[in-house]
């Protein structure tokens, strides 16, 4: 279902003579299905990213065929291809000038080569990627759910283009409506959206599949300026659609065998953006909750929480208090009463007798190395309490 339109028609030009004239910028799209549509009214019928090819039939005039080319556009086609002949003998210039402004590739097939013949080559071309793609989301699984298992693997991923010595980036996604998780579903019912938006490549293969209620896509060669544009997409997609998402984006790495720690952060990226209420998080500047996602055993990052913050928590929640909200804020603001003050419209006195009160209640000297303990436990709980809501 992920075959780009450059591609599948690798080596067309030498084959059937087709020619692209126009919109070559659209080359890198994916191709659902080939069809025929000949009625100037375009159907509704196309689902969209399908290759459409016309004998021209039912278009007399330079405007109808022009009309014809947007609405195909429109419809969320992939590209044209018109049978040059007796219907049309020619592109008219301004439906060239036309697709290449909105790069939507044009081609031109000469009347003496079939139709049916090239549309069954590229028929069971999409079948057959659709195939490999499928095997080859099956083989990153098992890298990173068994790398040495996934060894086996590795001939058939160069075979498909996956370099060995390539640098690879994972990105981690889920989709939320209404405080769920649709990732499946939205995957189904968008993928080829999705693949144009987060796999597609001119050079190097990429691999998308839904795994553990996420989409995990598997790009290589993928600058982290390119990695940020495909947010600014995803934030566009998501408000036309009406739903949000955490997308956590992994830092590069060489080779199959860096792709399951890859996978790693780009899951500790996405829980991080979701902990902090944001669409999406970069590994490399996740901070200190690169050693708190580090550690496995969550009973250790839940114990050392309670050593330093229960008493104040379960303090606050018998007597009405909000010691734990002024000491974390405090903390935060670098031991700034003034700055704690304005965040809340405190006077400075009212903040200070309350983190008198704090040192005094439960023993705590706010310097040194027992600030830096208070606060990774600060992060440690509020972490912990998201994951607790996990999507």
């Amino acid at each position: 279902m992920s075959i780009t339109l450059k591609k599948l028609c690798s080596d067309t030009e030498t084959k059937y003579s087709l020619k692209l004239i126009a919109g070559k910028g659209g080359m890198g799209n994916a191709v659902r299905w080939v069809h025929m549509v000949e009625d100037r009214q375009v159907p509704d019928f196309l689902h969209g990213s399908e290759l459409i090819f016309t004998t021209g039939i039912g278009h007399i005039g330079r405007d109808s065929l022009l009309e014809y080319v947007k609405r195909l556009k429109q419809h969320n086609a992939v590209g044209v291809v018109i049978n040059i002949g007796p219907y049309l003998t020619e592109v008219p210039e301004e439906v060239i000038e036309y697709c290449d402004r909105e790069n939507f590739p044009l081609f031109t097939l000469p009347w003496k080569i079939y139709i049916i013949d090239i549309t069954y080559d590229f028929c069971r071309r999409i079948i057959e990627n659709e195939k490999l793609e499928t095997t080859a989301a099956e083989a990153f699984k098992s890298i990173v759910q068994n790398p040495k298992q996934g060894e086996k693997f590795f001939p058939f991923l160069e075979q498909q283009g996956f370099g060995r010595a390539t640098s690879y980036r994972v990105f981690s996604i889920k989709i939320i409506r209404s405080n769920k998780n649709i990732t499946e579903k939205f995957e189904e019912n968008n993928h080829i959206k999705l693949w144009n938006i987060l796999a597609k490549s001119m050079f190097y293969p990429s691999a998308m599949f839904v795994s553990g209620g996420r989409i995990i896509v598997i790009r290589q060669d993928v600058s982290d300026q390119a990695a940020a544009q495909l947010t600014t997409i995803m934030d566009a997609i998501a408000e036309q659609k009406g739903i949000g998402y955490y997308m956590g984006i992994s830092t590069e790495g060489i080779g199959y065998k860096s792709v399951s720690r890859l996978l790693r952060e780009a899951d500790s990226a996405r829980k991080s953006a979701r902990v902090d209420e944001c669409s999406h998080a970069f590994y490399n500047n996740l901070g200190i909750n690169k050693i708190i996602f580090g550690v496995s055993d969550k009973k250790v990052l839940q114990t050392f929480a309670d050593e330093n913050l229960k008493a104040i928590c379960d303090y606050d929640a018998e007597y009405n208090t909000d010691y734990g909200e002024i000491l974390y804020q405090y903390l935060m603001c670098d031991g700034s009463v003034m700055a704690v003050a304005d965040k809340y419209g405190l006077h400075r006195n009212t903040v200070n007798s309350k983190i008198k009160a704090i040192k005094s209640l439960f023993d705590i000297e706010l310097c040194g190395e027992r600030k830096m303990e208070l606060l990774l436990a600060f992060e440690i709980k509020k972490i912990l309490m998201k994951q607790t809501e996990e999507i």
